[in-house]
């Protein structure tokens, strides 16, 4: 439970900055212990088009009679070259009490690049590197010791002006994850979405192939009855995706995929109304 805290944030010429502090209770039935945590937050606007350059410390402090203390820094960065083309870059670092056995094993890197287009080319590529001492307890992370690469290519282009289409596209995109200790592929995937785009803001895109190879160390447990067991994994789905017209005061959306799932079948059905 929160005791209190403080927020203060504000705006100095093309700086931004942030301050959080706040105090939890501890629960001793739970093992749960009292905290203080502590966010600031800052971002210099370097040019007209909104690039910046930004840093964050946080800091999570037990105490209980422990005094263990928890730190994450970093530092980012987005640099706009026009209004369509951007590259961003950020790097972090997690310590134990202000200090870190190996600082490149508890680091967090990343590195993209983004085009965007109303017609024509759209292109993206991220890259992240995370060691295997990484841990921001004040986030969250889905794993450490690996790195993760993704590039997507896309076009797209217009139909005429008497036609009730507005676009078509179509969308590829690569992922793929590995573990640094065994520099083994974890996962690796390749999707093609080709869509349309409808005047009055309907959507229409299916997925042409969606294919995945995933190794699984140990068995993942799902529940008490159910359970993969640990191996690599191929499989293909194929997906489809509706959305209402935008013009109108109902908004409603549909999705569904079929396909493998591990050593089995799935069928997914999301329907969605405002």
């Amino acid at each position: 439970p929160i005791i209190g805290g403080a927020r203060l944030t504000g705006k100095v010429n093309d700086w931004q900055l942030g301050a959080l502090n706040m105090q939890t209770t501890g629960i001793a039935v739970e093992g749960i212990s009292p905290h203080n945590f502590t966010v600031l937050r800052t971002r210099k606007f370097i040019d007209p088009l909104g690039s910046f350059v930004g840093g964050i410390i946080t800091n999570r402090l037990n105490t209980d009679t422990s005094n263990l203390s928890n730190q994450t820094i970093g530092f980012d960065f987005v640099k706009r070259i026009t209004q369509q083309l951007a590259v961003e870059g950020g790097i972090s670092g997690t310590l134990v009490n202000f200090k870190a056995d190996d600082i490149v094993k508890a680091s967090y890197l990343h590195a993209g690049v983004f085009q965007s287009a109303v017609t024509g080319f759209l292109y993206s590529g991220t890259l992240d590197l995370l060691g295997e001492d990484i841990n921001p307890v004040m986030g969250f992370i889905d794993d450490n010791n690996y790195g993760n690469g993704m590039v997507e290519l896309g076009y797209r282009d217009g139909f005429s002006e008497k036609s009730v289409l507005q676009y078509w596209s179509l969308f590829v995109q690569n992922n793929y994850r590995w573990k640094f200790d065994t520099h083994q592929r974890e996962t690796y995937t390749l999707e093609i979405w080709p869509g349309l785009q409808f005047k009055n803001g309907a959507e229409i895109v299916i997925s042409a192939a969606e294919f995945k190879i995933d190794s699984l160390p140990f068995d993942w447990i799902l529940d008490d009855k159910n359970a993969i067991s640990a191996g690599t994994y191929t499989t293909w789905n194929n997906s489809l995706i509706l959305i209402s017209p935008s013009q109108s005061a109902f908004y409603g959306s549909l999705e569904m995929t079929y396909g493998g799932f591990y050593s089995g079948k799935r069928i997914f059905i999301s329907p969605e109304a405002t």
